[in-house]
């Protein structure tokens, strides 16, 4: 699945733009704010009908009151017949469409995944454990039919829990809603464990060409101790979960571990040590997707060089040019490490884009 044809009108700092990019890879340069990350955003909000960095209303062109952006995607089994998205937004009111028809957010990031390797992902390894946890529930979303379901239950058992908690209720007014987090929790806690396990080989291979020679293990803590089954869990912190009106303990609480040497990566690791980390999760999932959906996602890398010496930008590109979906790497200056490539350069400047000649 790819890109074949992106066109955006009055985003961000972009009047128009127009690009088809490189079913593999593309290389996307310009100076420090030059719209690099707005192109990429583009591209993000484009596949998810959402973004991650700000609402949609502020998305707009200075002095213009809507934009739009659209493309075509092809994919292996139909190359010929690519089909078109669409997400705009006008008046307050966004709009997604596949071929014409309007659709969900969900059906959209559904039919063209879509993951990132920003700034924002590179501090997951060191930032709070929702942002692990997403990690891990994204790849769910796109293997797992059950898994937006059994989401579904998990917040509404939370809401309808920590609501009963604000109230002081008791444990027998609590029951009914840890009965429904209990049954949702072991069938979550199953999805992900099985995920967990699907990836290792990937992640191994992936950490073999992004950190070789360092000793990096994942872990996984469900959300309650190991020592204890949830409901246990849940009624020996019942007090304390009526002190601070929220449930304390459960799958909303789950946590991935990376750790080196069994020691914990979060607070240890470099800035480049991080980046790759995260690198090789990303890639990882997205090898697992695509053997499993026949879909390889689309994947994002924003600021190729930064924290990465000059041999880990030279296996970040070995590993990215591995991957056999679409990828889209920004960067300031074209990266030594691509010379002789196969893909499409493009320069961003003053709100245009236009695409280079490729040069030896």
């Amino acid at each position: 699945m790819w890109l074949n044809t992106v066109r955006g009108r009055d985003f961000r700092a972009f009047d128009r733009f127009a690009l088809t990019p490189h079913p593999r890879r593309n290389l996307i340069l310009g100076d420090n704010g030059a719209g690099k990350s707005s192109l990429l955003e583009a591209l993000c909000v484009l596949t998810r009908g959402a973004c991650p960095r700000a609402a949609l209303a502020s998305l707009t062109r200075d002095g213009c009151e809507d934009w739009r952006l659209e493309a075509t995607v092809s994919e292996l089994d139909h190359p010929a017949a690519p089909w078109r998205v669409e997400v705009s937004w006008r008046a307050g009111h966004r709009w997604i469409a596949m071929n014409g028809m309007r659709q969900t957010q969900a059906a959209l990031a559904a039919r063209l995944p879509l993951q990132t390797i920003d700034p924002a992902r590179v501090h997951v390894i060191d930032g709070e454990p929702k942002a692990r946890r997403r990690l891990l529930d994204w790849g769910l979303f796109h293997v797992e039919q059950d898994f937006m379901p059994c989401w579904r239950r998990l917040q509404h058992a939370l809401a309808q829990r920590n609501a009963a908690l604000r109230q002081r209720a008791s444990a027998a007014a609590l029951a009914p809603w840890d009965l429904e987090l209990i049954g949702v929790a072991s069938q979550l806690d199953r999805m992900r464990r099985n995920h967990l396990s699907e990836l290792q080989a990937d992640l191994k291979a992936q950490l073999a060409i992004l950190l070789p020679g360092e000793r990096w293990t994942l872990g996984y803590f469900p959300g309650w101790g190991a020592e204890l089954t949830l409901a246990e869990a849940l009624a020996r912190h019942r007090e304390r979960d009526r002190k601070l009106q929220r449930t304390t303990c459960g799958p909303h609480c789950a946590e991935l571990l990376f750790s080196q040497d069994r020691r914990l990566a979060r607070g240890r690791a470099s800035r480049g040590q991080q980046k790759l980390l995260a690198a090789a999760w990303v890639l990882a999932q997205c090898r697992l997707i695509e053997r499993k959906t026949g879909h390889a996602p689309i994947v994002l890398l924003d600021d190729f060089a930064a924290e990465l010496s000059a041999a880990s930008q030279s296996r970040l590109w070995s590993a990215l040019a591995g991957y056999p979906g679409q990828v889209f790497i920004a960067a300031q200056a074209f990266p030594e490490a691509a010379r002789g490539a196969d893909l499409a350069m493009f320069h961003v400047e003053h709100g245009a884009v236009r695409r280079l000649t490729l040069v030896e």
